[in-house]
């Protein structure tokens, strides 16, 4: 479970997962909740409030049979969607290789303000034919029916699982999916009911041709379908035609690899496919003009999307403490639309290459340097659009250190550089060509002084600038500058040793600094505005841990927060940012704004 708090907003998340098999009950329970809570809202605060619950209980009756209990509930208040469901039955275990699970139980289904309740059946069932026989499958699924008047859900599902060969050089695996889906919402006066249908086939293969020499095979192919129908509440005929749309996917990925100790070195393709159709039906016997301009728009939504990617990644062990890790690939996207009224039929292209060398000079000190590229084409192909066409480049530097400087010391250091260039592909005469650039400083600083007492320091910067660019001349112009100061020293006890407490204590400093070109409003000059938020406050935390994993802390930074706007009119040329106020670029504030963080976790 966590907890967060800032300025405007209160957010929780809680997970929690339980399995247990006491001497004749199995226990599996499921819960999971997340809140989101805007104060800075003058109405509807809580943006989102939603739980979801789910129990099965097993009971032994006899040598072959259980009770069964199933509990499921969604709950989501924002929206005042809920789902209550609870099923009662028998698990019945005719062999040791099958199990058949019929449910009886009751649904409640409220959406849109209409409660809707009524009986629903429920079957799960698995086997495990391939026990002894690898060539016999294992098929799982489930069945459920909810008669919840005036509307109804289907839900089935069957997967089957074929391994038929599983050695030291060949493993080979078949799997089928098959789905079907209905459901009924509603859309104002109408049920809009929504039936889905899936079917999914993927096959893997893994051969070690020689020793330390291999390939793998994926291959994929799913075939899904959507109808939505519409009945009218207050008549039987239907307010709205019947929609469909088919989409089927391909995937598809090859790769072979060599592996030993001072060389790995992997080379694959990849390939993806995926195709959409959409379909109207005439249900409302429209006039034919009529009926054509709906099919006409529900076409445009069709598109063909093929995705390829070559790739190389390898490692190195250069020397017994230095290796060298790499990757690069090429992907090409390629986006069609059959409709000649959509214009969004583009091409975009992707290279990137990545290298990391790795040294460890001692025991005590290591070293890290990463340098990554990447070059992005993305093109319309219409020319209406093609002033969206731009080429991007972007290149990073990273360094890092870890020193062991002294007993019960240790240094870390890192640093980094991110540039990202985008550039249109035609003359920039509306000055939108930009460039960004992020450095990023960090240090931390520790000291374990006792197995019950230790010491941390944290220094972090990072300045993060956007500018006009002049590609042609490779010049800048700073547009948006802010840099990003904090400083941090916290302090930990710890006592106990099965279960142990740990306080800590500190002090953080975090200061925001931001340089922007803007427009005053009032007499329309340009101006370099500057913003500055501190945040300034001790840190104190408590938290409890106990050998089984479970553990619970609470920490609060007692911050006063401080904004300040000064401005100062400059000579230079104007930008596309929106004209401000005085009252926006001259004013501030001081407040004292607590943050908070709760996190709980329990291993049973």
């Amino acid at each position: 479970m966590t907890a967060r708090q800032n300025n405007f907003t209160i957010s929780t998340r809680q997970y929690l997962r339980y399995e247990r098999n006491f001497n004749r009950i199995k226990i599996n329970a499921f819960q999971q909740q997340e809140n989101l809570y805007n104060q800075s809202l003058t109405r509807s605060k809580w943006v989102q409030a939603s739980w979801q619950h789910q129990l099965w209980l097993q009971y032994p009756l006899l040598p072959k049979f259980s009770l069964t209990h199933w509990f499921d509930a969604d709950v989501f208040l924002t929206s005042h969607n809920q789902k209550w469901q609870g099923y009662m039955g028998i698990t019945w275990n005719p062999i040791p290789q099958m199990e058949i699970t019929p449910l009886a139980g009751y649904s409640i289904d409220e959406r849109n303000g209409r409660q809707d309740k009524g009986f629903s059946p429920a079957i799960f069932y698995k086997w495990n034919a391939n026990a002894g026989n690898n060539w016999l499958p294992v098929i799982q699924g489930y069945s459920r029916r909810k008669y919840i008047t005036p509307r109804i859900q289907d839900n089935h599902q069957a997967l089957i699982t074929w391994a038929p060969v599983q050695s030291q050089s060949v493993n080979w695996y078949l799997q089928q999916m098959i789905a079907y889906h209905e459901l009924d919402d509603y859309s104002g006066n109408t049920i809009q009911r929504i039936l889905s249908d899936t079917f999914k086939t993927s096959s893997g293969l893994q051969y070690l041709i020689v020793k330390s020499v291999g390939i793998d095979l994926l291959q994929e192919v799913t075939f899904q379908r959507r109808q939505f129908k519409y009945k009218s509440l207050d008549f039987n005929a239907p307010n709205q035609n019947t929609v469909i749309f088919s989409q089927p996917e391909i995937k598809s990925q090859i790769s072979g690899y060599l592996q030993t100790n001072k060389l790995q070195i992997r080379v694959g393709y990849a390939y993806e496919l995926v195709r959409r159709f959409y379909k109207i039906n005439n249900n409302q016997q429209l006039p034919e003009i009529s009926f054509a301009e709906l099919v006409t728009k529900e076409k445009e939504k069709e598109y063909y999307a093929g995705f390829q990617k070559v790739f190389i990644s390898f490692w190195l062990k250069v020397l017994p403490r230095h290796s060298l890790e790499g990757e690069t690939s090429a992907q090409y996207l390629q986006y069609d639309t059959p409709s000649k009224i959509n214009i969004d039929d583009r091409d975009e292209l992707t290279r990137i290459i990545r290298l990391n060398w790795m040294s460890k000079w001692t025991r005590k000190f290591r070293m890290q340097y990463e340098w990554t590229g990447q070059y992005r084409y993305f093109g319309f192909l219409s020319n209406i659009k093609s002033q969206d066409n731009y080429e991007q480049y972007q290149l990073k530097l990273k360094s890092s250190a870890e020193w062991d400087f002294a007993p019960q010391w240790r240094l870390i250091l890192e640093q980094s550089v991110n540039s990202l260039y985008n550039v249109k592909t035609f003359e920039d005469t509306q000055f939108t060509d930009r460039s960004t650039r992020n450095l990023e400083s960090k240090l931390n600083l520790t000291k374990i002084w006792s197995p019950a007492f230790r010491s941390e320091f944290k220094i972090e910067r990072k300045v993060l600038r956007i500018s006009w660019l002049n590609w042609d001349q490779f010049s800048e112009s700073p547009l948006d500058s802010t840099w990003f100061h904090t400083l941090e020293s916290t302090h930990e006890w710890r006592w106990g040793k099965n279960k142990a407490w740990t306080g800590k204590i500190g002090y953080r400093f975090f200061r925001q600094v931001r340089h922007q070109l803007a427009i005053l409003s009032e007499d329309f000059s340009v101006i370099q505005w500057r913003q500055i938020n501190q945040q300034i406050g001790p840190l104190t935390g408590l938290s409890f841990r106990t050998l089984e994993g479970s553990w619970v802390f609470m920490m609060a930074w007692w911050q006063v927060q401080q904004f300040d706007n000064r401005y100062q009119r400059i000579t230079g040329r104007a930008t596309l940012n929106q004209p401000k106020s005085l009252s926006e670029v001259d004013n501030s504030s001081r407040s004292f704004v607590p943050y908070f963080e709760i996190g709980i976790r329990f291993v049973l």
